[in-house]
């Protein structure tokens, strides 16, 4: 979902830049910060929601979408010294929520039917 995003914004704004190498290279400079942002906050709201037991897919979204802004925000403020335009952040959040619910369909029943484990305390 990260390239698509990338491509989708840098043609919605400028039509000079849409050349196959600036693609990449945006890609290049952004993927990177995406795919860290992603194992940092994502996999600790995975486990959130299997600890709450959420499975719901309007959850997975919303949990995406916050996940994408807390990435953007922290690229943004963080890591470079330019301007991030707003609709950026909602480009962000719709890939976010569309990662989320594509990786929520990808566990499928293995999420869904998981049994609860006992815990050696429980035994």
């Amino acid at each position: 979902m990260t390239p698509l995003v990338f491509m989708v914004t840098v043609i919605s704004r400028d039509a000079s830049w849409t050349s196959p190498k600036s693609i990449g290279d945006i890609f290049l400079l952004y993927g990177p910060f995406a795919y860290f942002a992603e194992g940092l906050i994502g996999l600790p709201t995975f486990l959130i929601y299997r600890f709450l037991n959420w499975k719901s897919l309007i959850a997975f979204c919303c949990g995406g979408a916050l996940v994408a802004i807390l990435a953007d925000l922290l690229i943004s403020r963080l890591f470079i010294s330019w301007r991030v335009s707003g609709g950026d952040f909602g480009w962000s959040m719709l890939a976010g929520a569309i990662s989320a619910l594509a990786f929520r369909l990808i566990l499928g029943r293995a999420f869904i039917d998981r049994k609860s484990v006992a815990i050696r305390t429980e035994i």
